[in-house]
């Protein structure tokens, strides 16, 4: 039986083999590709809450006019839009920003604001007439466990 033509089963068995291993190294590729897109893609979202948030006090802070209360994580504070006086008060509630009692973004870690006479001066809790500077740390649970922190510091025009 020399004129035979085809494989034996060994060869079949060795390919299939060969073809099972090489289906292994690509979907442990491919799910791992997946699990970083997956990650960049959360992350991305949790940047935007932070910036939009961020902008968002920004341009309310130096619009501010008075502050009636201020501490380490809220403030209340007056501010002109439109020639009237408007209160507002933004705080830290649970693992959400707070403006005006509407979220202005979640997973929030910590919100900070601290308070300053000048640029280089000492960081303070509270606020008092002297104060210029307001500055507002808002630290944010990414993907991973990891935090992500803004910060920024905002002199208000009125004041």
């Amino acid at each position: 039986m020399t004129g035979q033509k085809g494989f034996t089963l060994i060869e079949v068995i060795v390919v299939l083999t060969m073809v099972g291993i090489i289906a292994t190294a690509a979907g442990i590729g491919i799910v791992s590709v997946v699990q970083g897109f997956v990650f960049a893609k959360g992350n991305i979202a949790i940047v935007q809450k932070g910036q939009l948030a961020m902008a968002k006090l920004i341009r309310e802070l130096n619009n501010l006019h008075s502050v009636t209360t201020a501490d380490a994580t809220s403030i209340t504070f007056s501010s002109y839009r439109a020639g009237t006086l408007h209160v507002h008060t933004v705080a830290l509630a649970g693992n959400t920003i707070t403006y005006d009692g509407d979220i202005l973004t979640d997973r929030v870690s910590d919100l900070e604001l601290g308070y300053y006479d000048t640029y280089d001066g000492a960081r303070e809790s509270a606020w008092a007439a002297t104060r210029k500077i307001v500055e507002i740390t808002i630290t944010m649970a990414a993907s991973g466990g990891e935090t992500l922190e803004f910060i920024q510091r905002v002199r208000p025009r009125n004041l």
